[in-house]
């Protein structure tokens, strides 16, 4: 839209995310099993799944890095709107997780047990408070850990669907590959890149992602059959503590955060800095999101099906969206 000149007549508001991969969905955890599925994802999930899992190199960056670049003509466009919000899951997101949900290298929400959570009145339990959305505890909440018979039929379980699971997957990323490539071929014939500008070949390049976008990040989560935990650097919190994660992502915000905001770093990668530094480069409100009643956030986040029993919870999301970040 930026590059055809509709921003020149028609003057942007509001630019909404909710629970988006800002900065991909490779997964930043130490582990067999996170090294498998980046590994595998890349290679599986077609074109547009090596540009999610930050695996393409066409032609000398991955183009998520390209986009999120402070001159290109993405961040060009996303500057000029007025208001920019991004809704995250704190939990239970094994699709889109909250740090690139919501362009932050910080996750405190790995331990819960460790924090009360504060929400904005009128949308709780489900909308965290902008600016103050936890008060980590100097004693953790007591866990009830599941009885040993019961992780062991789980296991069981497992391990005998997960031949069913693999084939499943597989033929799911192949359908998938399938698609996006004619989808690809199809815009490729439609324009011709070899007369068009470096503004139209990147506007073709987003039109490509977006359409396969969604296929490629719903398939990506079968490379996640259990939930999924951030790596952070864990201390003892002694002192309630102000933690922003959300609100306008300014310097004077970042100076402002408490040092034991630390304790949530997370270990991206410098592909993964440079997105966030690049997107962080405009102001943001970000909203964290605390689905209870399910533990597949990523539909309920917007309430995808509404015969889908658990899903409800998003009504929230979606009222204090219109009520108070869809502004004219």
């Amino acid at each position: 839209m930026y590059a055809r000149g509709l921003f020149e007549t028609i003057k942007p508001i509001n630019f909404t995310t909710f629970a988006s991969p800002h900065l991909g969905i490779r997964h930043i955890n130490p582990g067999v099993f996170h090294s498998l599925a980046n590994l595998l994802g890349p290679r599986m999930l077609s074109a547009s799944g090596r540009q999610m899992f930050i695996a393409d190199r066409d032609p000398f960056k991955p183009i998520l890095v390209r986009m999120a670049e402070k001159d290109s003509i993405f961040m060009r466009a996303l500057a000029l709107f007025r208001n920019r919000t991004a809704y995250a899951n704190i939990i239970n997101d094994r699709s889109v997780p909250f740090y690139t949900a919501a362009i932050s290298q910080y996750d405190p929400y790995i331990n819960l047990s460790k924090l009360n959570l504060s929400y904005i009145p009128s949308y709780e339990p489900i909308v965290l408070h902008p600016t103050h959305p936890i008060i980590p505890l100097s004693k953790p909440k007591e866990h009830i850990h599941p009885n040993t018979t019961g992780r062991w039929i789980r296991l069981i379980v497992i391990m005998f669907l997960l031949p069913f699971w693999a084939t499943f997957f597989i033929l799911a990323a192949l359908y998938q590959s399938f698609c996006s490539a004619r989808r690809i071929q199809k815009h490729i014939r439609l324009h011709d890149l070899e007369d068009s500008d470096r503004e139209e070949e990147a506007g073709l390049l987003s039109e490509a992602v977006q359409e396969v976008f969604e296929d490629v990040v719903d398939n990506a989560a079968l490379l996640s059959p259990g939930e999924d935990h951030n790596e952070y650097f864990e201390d003892d919190v002694d002192e309630t503590t102000r933690l922003v994660n959300g609100g306008d992502h300014d310097g004077l915000t970042e100076k402002a955060v408490s040092l034991q905001r630390e304790d949530y770093r997370l270990a991206l990668t410098d592909e993964q800095i440079a997105m966030l530094n690049g997107l962080r480069s405009v102001q943001w409100q970000t909203f964290g999101v605390h689905i209870h009643q399910t533990t597949h956030s990523h539909a309920a986040i917007i309430r995808r099906h509404k015969w889908r029993a658990g899903l409800g919870e998003g009504e929230a999301v979606i009222r204090h969206w219109l009520d108070n970040q869809f502004l004219a």
